[in-house]
């Protein structure tokens, strides 16, 4: 016991402990350092610390990085025997604080405090401390209040894609305006998007129909391969 409370404890974000422990289910690292942290793209270097620290906590390595191959072994089970796994890895790591709290009745506050008077965290690596445990409780099924689960905690990486995807939605928004009337009576129908602008104008009813059925559909087909055009930039950039 000694031993672990020498551990520092994590406060990685919980899409990067999610990552860590599918990677795991996959492959037996040789040797886990924040090379294997970096070059499986878990984390910056400058952030590996974080989850070598959520990896040792947890004793699926030593201090030197060397793996413990029994847990890890475990950790590619599937199903209830997995979570069971987590469970135990869970409760063993965070025994103190099992010992000292009842989650069953335990308020938010009462978990913060806990990382800041027993690991003498600072406040705010003590809210990230506990909102990382109370994610792998939720998601492993270990039994907390009613008020714990009410502030569940977003990863980093959900926050990221919720932005990406807002992003992406308004980036791919395609406006039509129509029919708008120009004070010189004319007709206008505007195609818009990202980076695209296709102005038609008709000065009858005639010229408006032709629009609606030739021009129109054009249009529209260009700002859709527009956009196919700037996703796959997009993703050669990321790559």
């Amino acid at each position: 016991m000694e031993t672990e409370r020498k551990l520092r404890v994590p406060y990685a974000t919980s899409g990067q402990v999610d990552e860590t422990l599918e990677l795991l289910k996959r492959m037996t690292p040789k040797r886990i350092d924040s090379s294997f942290i970096v070059d499986n793209r878990l984390a910056t270097a400058s952030n590996a610390f974080r989850l070598l620290d959520f990896i040792r906590f947890f004793g699926i390595s030593d201090e030197e990085g060397n793996p413990c191959n029994e847990i890890i072994n475990k950790l590619k089970l599937i199903g209830d025997e997995r979570s069971k796994v987590l469970i135990d890895l869970i409760k063993k790591a965070y025994s103190d604080l099992f010992e000292g709290i009842d989650l069953t009745i335990a308020r938010k506050e009462d978990i913060i405090n806990f990382f800041i008077s027993h690991y003498k965290l600072n406040n705010g690596i003590a809210k990230s401390a506990a909102a990382l445990f109370l994610h792998l409780c939720e998601k492993y099924g270990i039994e907390i209040s009613d008020e714990l689960k009410k502030k569940t905690h977003l990863s980093s990486l959900t926050q990221g894609s919720r932005k990406k995807e807002k992003k992406q939605k308004e980036e791919k928004r395609i406006i039509i305006e129509t029919p708008a009337v120009r004070d010189d009576n004319e007709i206008s129908i505007i195609v818009k998007a990202k980076g695209v602008n296709y102005p038609f104008y008709a000065k009858n009813k005639e010229e408006f129909e032709d629009i609606v059925k030739r021009k129109l559909p054009l249009a529209i087909e260009g700002v859709r391969n527009s956009l196919k055009l700037m996703e796959l930039e997009e993703q050669d950039n990321e790559k």
